[in-house]
């Protein structure tokens, strides 16, 4: 599944307490949990956006296609995204779980319907193609 709640849970306010923009977090620790194995069941363990399974992006990561110092802290697992980031709002109403790469590249420029019609689909594709290769190369 993903990363242990708790921990998620915890930068989260971590990361609320040093932002500039100062944003609501609406769950108690509680019901933050449930919301998260609720999404991630939803969602089937598949990025928001761009619609890759939590389990082939870490194929991806621990092949070596890609490689980033970042990995050793994110990018395994997947990652809480408000969709309208400029909303400043986390909250079951506003957030969806999203890949590293899918979150790192909207941030909060672009718009999560703009992202979806725009960037998603190529995200994808490219994903399902080191994906291809990985498989083909171990054949």
């Amino acid at each position: 599944m993903i990363k242990k709640s708790d921990e998620i849970y915890s930068r989260l306010k971590v990361k609320q307490k040093k932002s500039l923009n100062a944003f609501e977090i609406k769950f108690t620790r509680e019901s933050f949990f449930e919301w998260l194995g609720n999404q991630y069941e939803k969602q089937s363990g598949r990025c928001y956006y761009c619609n890759t399974s939590q389990e082939d992006i870490c194929k991806i990561i621990e092949s070596g296609l890609l490689k980033s110092k970042r990995f050793k802290t994110r990018g395994r697992s997947l990652e809480i995204e408000r969709l309208d980031a400029r909303g400043n709002e986390y909250s079951t109403s506003n957030c969806v779980l999203v890949c590293y790469f899918c979150n790192n590249d909207k941030s909060d420029v672009v718009s999560s319907n703009d992202y979806i019609q725009f960037f998603a689909k190529s995200k994808n594709q490219y994903f399902q193609y080191l994906i291809e290769k990985l498989e083909s190369s171990s054949v």
